[in-house]
């Protein structure tokens, strides 16, 4: 999709919203999108564009509206924005507008609001509908090595003239060894059908609003579809655009061994196997920005930082977050025998995840 100025945005707007825009304003979008407010004589709407990017073809317009209609009567109201209309050619959607602002500081009711979500999205994947995998899924649970390989393969040209992404790039693969070893051979077999859940998976407080009730509403769903519950927790608890206190953390993971425990496989099991492996992708996502192809699509998202001040930001991050990873390692190798979730969940999940 080329770029637009301001007269053939406003004719967008106006064609998908059927009728005269009075205004139209820039929001702070994604990391892959540009985002506007669209103020029309029924009320604002979300006008939502989606750049084409030669190093992503995947049809992120299409895999979002998608989930976002088959949800709507499948979730509880205010949850998630309504689809309104999309025109595929055009590389742009409408959605509703949601007067709120962003998640700055949550607590237990909020994660209790995280669970209710996941919640609805397990009672909708008993309905089937056309829905694909989510994107970067573990259909098997070794998948996540898979994708480790595959970031650090991607990551590798660029350490050779960058030290400090290289070092950190060992310390990665030092990790990864003795955590693969441990999943042993039944890990590379396909999960059932039925141990699959829908998930947003690029999920958090960084991705909702708050409306004036206090209620959240959870946005970008470009990700979404079939996935492992043990991923969609892991990613909840490391990921890095937004932070957990320990008691935040430990109460999420508790709801997710209500919600997922009865599931056909051993969720408890698997989510102690890959909680550190999860961790270690995300400290991975985290060194993106040292990929000049994902710097150019942030530039496409409207983002303007300098980019080696960006890199040395997340180096920072990155490492910050390597050290919780540690910690998860060496509470992985010290409990995982003979230790039951709840177990596990008082003595790791209140001490290891994102945090400040």
């Amino acid at each position: 999709m080329p770029s637009l100025d301001v007269d053939a945005l406003t004719n967008l707007a106006s064609r998908l919203a059927g009728g005269p825009v009075q205004s139209l304003t820039p929001c702070r979008g994604g990391g892959n999108n540009r985002v506007y407010r669209v103020d029309t004589a029924d009320g604002p709407l979300a006008l939502k564009l989606y750049p084409t990017l030669a190093e992503d073809t995947r049809d992120r317009l299409r895999h979002e509206y998608t989930a976002l209609t088959f949800l709507a009567e499948r979730v509880r109201p205010g949850l998630l924005p309504r689809a309104m209309v999309a025109d595929p050619t055009a590389g742009a959607a409408l959605y509703e507008w949601v007067d709120g602002m962003p998640v700055t500081d949550h607590g237990l009711a909020d994660v209790a609001r995280v669970t209710a979500l996941l919640a609805d999205l397990l009672q909708a994947g008993l309905a089937g509908g056309d829905i694909g995998p989510a994107v970067e899924p573990c259909l098997a649970t070794a998948d996540i090595l898979h994708r480790l390989a595959a970031r650090v393969s991607a990551l590798e040209p660029i350490a050779a003239r960058e030290p400090a992404l290289a070092g950190l790039l060992e310390q990665v693969r030092t990790l990864v060894g003795p955590l693969a070893e441990a999943l042993g051979p039944s890990a590379l077999e396909p999960l059932p059908a039925a141990a699959l859940v829908l998930s947003p998976s690029d999920f958090g407080f960084h991705n909702a609003l708050r409306r004036d009730d206090g209620s959240l509403t959870f946005l970008d769903f470009e990700y979404f579809g079939w996935d492992d519950p043990a991923k969609a927790a892991s990613d909840f608890l490391w990921h890095a655009g937004q932070v957990l206190r320990a008691d935040q953390r430990y109460r999420f993971a508790a709801d997710m061994l209500a919600l997922y425990g009865g599931g056909q496989v051993d969720f408890a099991e698997r989510l102690m196997q890959v909680y550190p492996l999860h961790g270690l992708n995300w400290v991975l996502i985290v060194l993106n920005e040292f990929r000049p192809d994902r710097w150019r699509r942030r530039q496409l998202a409207g983002h303007a930082d300098d980019w080696d001040a960006a890199k040395a930001r997340q180096l920072a991050k990155a490492e910050k977050l390597l050290d919780r990873v540690r910690l998860a390692c060496h509470l992985h190798n010290a409990l995982r025998r003979d230790l039951s979730l709840e177990d596990w969940i008082a003595q790791t999940g209140a001490l290891v995840g994102n945090e400040p």
